[in-house]
């Protein structure tokens, strides 16, 4: 046992936690900021709340993407941190293969079946005419980087798995990096507009692609690829669909929800300044998520290693850990941002209608946001664990089983404001509902500690 597995299984759980979400949250700080710039950026611009709309239109589809990139690479970084805390490295580093040799499959199907699909895709999301042209200039752009976009989602994950989350946490910093100065570059002073925003995007994938192909192919050294690995080993990848499903199901719920939102705003809303505010709430909620995902990627390694060498009691504290740390942090982010939501709106945009249409909607829409932490670590600790099928009940259950219903049936009676009242409300049932999940895996855990613990004294 090395000393980072060593660290991984008797380590202290606090500085464990803290080791592996600090470059996490770094990572998703970086993101965030990328997309809330970016949009500061196009929506300063001319015609600058038709960007910020024509961003809200892509951004579902591209959150799709992802998903389906993170269904490979979460499912084989399950995988993988098992396999290592079991002490099969070989069985880890064929996974690996099959990931790396599936993404760059992934990426080129996704590419082609945007380029030939872009309009209809994109109507269907709910684009309205005045919006189409600038999603349609967006998506196309960075459709031809798909190839480069997906293989460095999933070998991020796998380099988390690893338990390198300083590489990892670098790997996605230097996206947001570089497109920050391309945007400013590009939007502002050439006056490209979102065209410019696009290729901005497309260099800074293609930078990182390259920063994770040289990392893994030369520096990995837990799971150095080999060449004889490089195919897709349909068992393992099977398993990892599974594992990550729940992951790729959560973002086809909210690339649905996207539909459902955008075409109740054309009937109750009736102007294209909805879906421009609901851009900058989607900017806003993401930086209130920032502690919260940071954390869910950095007890990966925690619980995937714990959970493989049947130490139950260090996954019950690292999720207790987990959870109670990201409501405390979201909930100080969320004072903050309702103190200041005017000044935050009006970063955005100078359109001042914009602006007094967007500060209610946002405080509405964020007023439980802390409580998204609960759902979001309870169905990623099931991944975590080997169990698919809670992790996939719990990734859908807030979009399909609150979210969409509650969207489809307050607005009768309250017209558009009950399209926003709807977030808040799904928040509360989804966090219930999760803590429901947690309680009764955790009695299973207590009942394994128990076996465990007979089996341990039985006489040989």
């Amino acid at each position: 046992m090395n000393e980072l597995e060593n660290f991984m299984l008797e380590g202290n759980i606090k500085k464990l936690l803290f080791k592996f979400s600090l470059p996490a949250i770094t990572v998703f700080l970086a993101n965030v900021l990328y997309n809330i710039i970016d949009a500061i950026f196009i929506g300063n611009q001319a015609n600058g709340s038709l960007g910020i709309a024509a961003l809200t239109i892509v951004f579902p589809i591209q959150q799709i993407i992802l998903a389906l990139s993170q269904m490979i690479g979460v499912g084989i970084a399950s995988i993988t941190s098992r396999s290592l805390g079991a002490g099969n490295k070989l069985r880890a580093e064929k996974a690996v293969g099959t990931a790396l040799t599936s993404s760059i499959l992934l990426g080129i199907l996704i590419m082609v079946i945007g380029l030939v699909f872009i309009t209809p895709i994109l109507y269907v999301f709910g684009s309205l005419e005045n919006i189409l042209p600038y999603a349609v200039t967006f998506f196309r752009i960075t459709l031809y980087c798909s190839v480069f976009y997906v293989f460095s989602i999933v070998a991020n994950s796998i380099i988390q798995s690893e338990g390198h989350a300083n590489i990892a946490m670098i790997s996605m910093i230097i996206g947001p990096v570089i497109n920050i100065p391309l945007d400013y570059i590009l939007v502002t002073r050439l006056k490209y507009g979102i065209k410019g925003a696009a290729i901005a995007t497309d260099i800074s994938q293609i930078i990182c692609f390259i920063f994770l192909l040289v990392y893994i192919c030369f520096n990995s050294k837990i799971l150095g690829v080999k060449v004889k690995n490089l195919t897709i080993n349909i068992k393992l990848l099977k398993e990892a669909i599974s594992l990550g499903l729940s992951t790729f199901m959560t973002q086809l719920a909210y690339g649905i929800l996207a539909i459902v939102l955008n075409n109740s705003l054309k009937i109750y809303g009736g102007s294209d300044l909805y879906v421009s505010a609901i851009g900058i709430y989607n900017r806003v909620f993401g930086f209130i998520t920032i502690t919260m995902y940071g954390i869910r990627q950095a007890l990966q390694p925690i619980i995937g290693f714990n959970y493989g060498a049947k130490k139950f009691n260090r996954v019950k504290q690292s999720l207790k850990l987990a959870i109670l740390a990201s409501v405390v942090i979201s909930l100080g982010f969320l004072v903050i941002i309702i103190g200041f939501t005017n000044k935050i709106a009006g970063a955005f945009t100078s359109d001042n209608e914009l602006i007094a249409l967007t500060v209610p909607i946002l405080r509405v829409m964020i007023f439980m946001s802390p409580l998204v932490g609960v759902q979001v670590i309870a169905s990623s600790f099931f991944q975590y664990i080997g169990k698919p099928k809670p992790a996939l009940f719990l990734s859908i259950m807030k979009p399909f089983l609150f979210l969409i219903p509650l969207m489809l049936i307050i607005p009768i009676f309250l017209k558009v404001t009950g399209i926003f009242v709807s977030v808040p409300l799904a928040d509360f049932l989804a966090a219930t509902i999760s803590l429901i999940f947690i309680y009764h895996e955790i009695k299973n855990m207590n009942e394994l500690n128990l076996i465990e613990g007979e089996n341990e004294n039985a006489p040989v």
